[in-house]
């Protein structure tokens, strides 16, 4: 009798029950494309497989709104998780986190064979406004890190968000985590309101800088590649180490 193997998004929790009739080949499953790119292709019958995807805020066929990788989970700290391939997980920062660490001059990353824990600081960034240290959004033990990234930390600016990866882990308890970290329209609307937070503290420095308040109009990303250190500090300091701290507190 042939071994019965778990779907990745089953042992995830995404799916119910599902179980991999293609030894991990998880390229060439039409069900892990469907929930990767958010949407079933064309012609196929993938909602049959995927059935109760245990997250009914994510409607199929709709694609999620946020900038960073696809069918991904998101930490409040703006830190990703995406399903990969033999039990591992992928995880990375997304762009708005990106844009507002600005040019980096130097990534720490822990090396493979460390473990690290949710929500202990695990990567530091070091740019124009200092070192600045982020949680991990999963515990595992590291299997592979960005050695691209490590040697040439300039170049995240130009990456594209979903290769903006930091390492990739074995996690040790997987579900537990994904219960923790934000998905589909959850995600979407959450990215939203981060979006206008930090919307809203340009309008105010700039109505502090020029003694008006502007009208509003709809928000530009690049704008935060030109931050001036201050403002690029309190940016880092509401949006990406603050959720940090609340949840210790919360503890």
């Amino acid at each position: 009798m042939e071994p019965l193997y778990k779907c990745v998004w089953m042992t995830a929790g995404v799916l119910n029950y599902r179980l991999c009739d293609r030894g991990y080949d998880c390229d060439h499953c039409l069900v892990d494309l469907a929930l990767r790119e958010g949407h079933a292709p064309a012609g196929e019958a993938v909602s049959a497989a995927i059935g109760d995807a245990g997250h009914p805020e994510a409607a199929p066929g709709e694609a999620l709104p946020i900038p960073g990788a696809r069918a991904a989970f998101y930490h409040a700290c703006h830190l990703w998780v995406r399903i990969g391939d033999g039990g591992t997980v992928r995880v990375g920062i997304d762009d708005l986190a990106r844009r507002i660490l600005g040019p980096l001059t130097r990534v720490k990353l822990p090396r493979p064979g460390e473990e690290i824990l949710r929500d202990a600081p695990a990567w530091t960034f070091e740019g124009p406004a200092g070192s600045v240290v982020l949680p991990s959004p999963a515990s595992g033990t590291v299997v592979a890190r960005n050695r691209a990234l490590r040697a040439a930390p300039e170049r995240a600016a130009s990456m594209r968000p979903n290769r903006l990866w930091l390492a990739r882990l074995r996690p040790e308890r997987l579900r537990e985590d994904l219960e923790h970290l934000l998905y589909g329209h959850r995600a979407a609307a959450w990215m939203r309101s981060e979006t206008e937070k930090v919307r809203s503290r340009l309008l105010a420095a700039q109505a502090v800088a020029t003694g008006t308040l502007p009208d509003g109009g709809s928000f530009d990303p690049s704008v935060l590649d030109r931050l001036d250190v201050s403002l690029r500090r309190t940016l880092i300091e509401e949006i990406l180490l603050y959720p940090a701290t609340r949840q210790k507190k919360g503890r």
